[in-house]
């Protein structure tokens, strides 16, 4: 007997600003649907400046938004149910007499996604830099975060080792498995986090297209070819 429970979206958020680095905005959590329902989400795809609604800048950056050429709000999100087995009935009969009842909790599916939430990304109005050159920079944020999706999709098996939970409890079983979901999105945070910190260092805090230009290119490819890690940058040549 099978059973599949709560529909469940998990999130892991991060705000990034074109000019004034990355900021992690906590962890890895679950949202209940009426939040899901009222954010305004992408799925990956080609930026426009449309995208960036929020009318004005977010809290987080405010203070310093004279700094920020733009703010976009990037998730990395599972969405989909848990299911919960009894994998006691899965036994012969003599075995299933003698064994204590067992649940095991696993994702149905491995289907990661990104997302940009239109309704608090802003465009800095004011901004100093180029407005491609800005909205370029926000694009490369969100393919990083797409390719860590694609990175985690890649092996669903092993996703769904990590996750799965056994207990005599199936709602027990279920709560593990969703801890473990957030575990996973946690350590996904630590490379996004260093990934951002890598695209900012060299391309925020100015105006650097040469830079940029090569970041674009590495990610473009690593898009275009699936590949989950994009090659390290070529050092430019030193001027002469």
């Amino acid at each position: 007997m099978a059973s599949h429970l709560s529909r469940i979206f998990f999130a892991l958020v991060i705000g990034s600003t074109a000019c004034a680095g990355t900021r992690a905005t906590g962890r890895a959590h679950e949202l209940d649907a009426v939040t899901r329902a009222a954010m305004d989400l992408i799925e990956y795809r080609r930026l426009t400046a449309s995208d960036f609604r929020a009318p004005e800048a977010p809290p987080e950056i405010r203070a310093s938004k004279h700094e920020v050429g733009a703010y976009s709000c990037l998730t990395l999100g599972h969405e989909d149910s848990l299911a919960v087995i009894d994998v006691t009935e899965r036994l012969s009969a003599p075995e299933r007499d003698e064994a204590r009842r067992t649940y095991r909790a696993d994702l149905s599916q491995v289907a990661f996604q990104a997302y940009l939430d239109r309704g608090c990304s802003w465009i800095n109005p004011q901004g100093t830099l180029p407005p491609d050159y800005v909205l370029e920079h926000e694009q490369l944020h969100f393919a990083l975060f797409e390719l860590e999706a694609r990175r985690l999709n890649a092996d669903p098996e092993a996703v769904r080792r990590e996750v799965a939970a056994t207990d005599s409890d199936p709602d027990v079983a279920f709560e593990r498995a969703k801890v473990k979901l957030g575990r996973l999105l946690e350590r996904s945070l630590v490379r996004l986090n260093q990934q951002n910190d890598d695209l900012d260092r060299e391309t925020s805090f100015g105006h650097h297209p040469r830079e940029q230009t090569q970041w674009r290119e590495r990610v473009e490819a690593a898009l275009d070819g699936d590949r989950a890690e994009p090659a390290l940058p070529v050092p430019a040549a030193p001027a002469p």
